[in-house]
């Protein structure tokens, strides 16, 4: 697993990360962010649990 450093980074900024974002669109706990090229699109809107 690799995170998206630079968008965790982004987002960092605005404070709106509660975990950690990776570049696949997995997620390691479950108040992690989840951040892909379409965010709001495609697979990763519908994993919200």
């Amino acid at each position: 697993m690799r995170a998206s450093t630079k968008v965790a980074e982004l987002l960092s900024d605005t404070g709106g990360v509660k975990g950690v974002i990776l570049e696949d669109g997995e997620r390691i706990e479950g108040d992690v962010v989840v951040v892909s090229a379409g965010a709001g699109t495609g697979p990763c809107s519908k994993r919200r649990e």
